[in-house]
């Protein structure tokens, strides 16, 4: 299987209100994270790079932090590698979607149409790559709050189209009793239907990973810690 360099829940530019004057080195510390996540995917020579959501903290961010964010996928993508995005509950794919108004690829410098930068939205929820042997399927809404589990009805067992299937999606797996309800959730059994390889999963800011059916999941947790009482992040 190639090999991924999975992120989510950079939260790079989140303000902090509640921090005072300390809310500008917590953001410094959040986007050096981001840098050294990179960094290690370099190192590791990755294949491709999924983030899955909440790359930035909201839909209201200045140019120069999405600026930053591009500046360091770029590093991957001049090395040819493929970076795939999803949008989260964060930064919602809503009408005011960071993700609408600024075009990453073209900031990034790549040519439309170019598959090293992409964006998976609701219009466009899949990504095959040919020389990688790798379908990528974005499961995503154009609303914070799903109308439904990310995985009704999900199968991708007879897609032929590639050998290996990894899924994106920013929710929460249901524990009956600890997660009931959450903007998005879905089960482990939808989990061990979809025929995915890999599921790569963000919104959890700890680390987390295991097995539904023939389907390894994962949450990468926050590169760095958005709040005080996340345990597992970093």
């Amino acid at each position: 299987m190639p090999l991924l360099l999975h992120l989510a829940d950079a939260h790079l530019g989140a303000r902090h209100a509640d921090m005072g004057a300390a809310a500008v080195e917590q953001r410094e510390r959040q986007a050096a994270a981001f840098r050294r996540a990179v960094d290690e995917g370099l190192k590791a020579g990755v294949d491709a790079a999924v983030i899955c959501g909440d790359l930035f903290d909201s839909n209201a961010q200045p140019r120069r932090s999405v600026e930053h964010a591009v500046r360091h996928l770029k590093r991957l993508t001049d090395l040819g590698i493929r970076v795939v995005i999803i949008p989260g509950t964060h930064d919602v794919y809503d009408g005011r979607s960071i993700y609408r108004a600024f075009d990453l690829r073209q900031m990034a410098g790549l040519p439309a149409g170019s598959d090293l930068l992409t964006v998976l939205t609701p219009e466009r929820p899949e990504l095959v790559l040919k020389d990688l042997d790798l379908v990528i399927y974005g499961r995503v809404f154009s609303t914070k709050r799903a109308p439904h589990s990310p995985l009704a009805g999900f199968d991708v067992r007879n897609d032929d189209r590639a050998t290996w299937k990894v899924g994106l999606i920013h929710g929460s797996r249901r524990l009956p009793g600890v997660v009931d309800d959450d903007d998005v959730i879905f089960s482990d059994a939808e989990v061990a239907a979809s025929g995915l390889h890999y599921l790569a999963l963000g919104h959890w800011h700890s680390f987390s990973s295991g097995r539904a059916g023939r389907t390894t999941w994962a949450y990468p947790g926050a590169p760095e810690p958005v709040a005080v009482d996340q345990d597992g992040a970093g």
